[in-house]
C-alpha cells in the first residue's frame, strides 16, 4: 500500500486510556505482547535530530517517539510524543509524513525482568521543522541526556553498523531524508 498515512479506523467515540500498569504486570504483558509505537524523525534543513535516551529499551541515540495509548490514532500519538518529548505544540496532522513501519526487538527494557527485552512495531513519521521550531527544540531532560543535529553522513559515521539497532536507526533516518512518497513497508 502506498499511502501518505496509516489508515486508522475508530468505531464510536474512543475513550482515551492513560492507565498505566504496575511495572511487574506491565513486564509480564511485554513478555506476551508486541506493543505499538510511533517514532518521529525531526528534520531541519539537511539535519536530523537524534536524542540520547537515558533508559532502555534504547539507552542510546534514537528519534522522538514511544508507545501509543489505547484509543489514539497514530497521528494523535505522534502529536502527543512531539509535545511531551520535544515541546512542539500545535503541530498539524497534515505536516506529519508517514515514511514506513519498523519491527524492533530490543534486548533490554525498563520493566522487570529487564533482560527479556521488548518487541515493538514502530509507525514512523517525519516532520520538517521551520527555522523557529528547529532553533527552539529542547528535548525532555527526564527522557534524554542530550541531543544533537546530524547530517546523514555524520549519522553514518557515528553509528556502528555491526549493531542491529544502530542499523535500524540508520535505515529510519535514510528513509526520512529521501523525497520519495512512501516507501514500501
Amino acid at each position: 500500500m502506498n499511502t501518505s498515512n496509516v489508515p486508522h479506523f475508530s468505531e464510536g467515540s474512543p475513550q482515551f486510556s492513560r492507565v498505566f500498569l504496575e511495572s511487574t504486570v506491565y513486564g509480564q504483558s511485554l513478555d506476551a505482547l508486541v506493543i505499538a509505537c510511533v517514532d518521529v524523525v525531526l528534520i531541519w534543513g539537511d539535519h536530523v535530530l537524534l536524542g540520547q535516551r537515558k533508559q532502555p529499551p534504547r539507552d542510546d541515540w534514537w528519534v522522538i517517539g514511544g508507545r501509543m495509548v489505547h484509543g489514539e490514532s497514530p497521528l494523535k500519538a505522534a502529536q502527543r510524543k512531539l509535545q511531551e518529548e520535544a515541546g512542539l505544540t500545535d503541530i498539524k496532522e497534515s505536516r506529519l509524513e508517514f515514511i514506513g513501519v519498523l519491527s524492533t526487538r530490543f534486548s533490554e527494557r525498563s520493566q522487570p525482568p529487564q533482560h527479556h527485552g521488548l518487541h515493538s512495531i514502530n509507525l514512523t513519521y517525519r516532520l520538517k521543522l521551520t527555522d523557529a521550531e528547529g532553533q527552539g527544540i529542547q528535548l525532555d531532560s527526564a527522557e534524554y541526556g542530550r541531543c544533537q543535529w546530524f547530517t546523514l553522513p555524520e549519522i553514518s559515521h557515528h553509528l556502528q553498523n555491526s549493531l542491529e539497532m544502530d542499523r535500524a536507526l540508520a535505515l529510519t533516518v535514510k528513509l526520512s531524508m529521501t523525497e520519495q512518497d512512501t516507501p514500501n513497508s
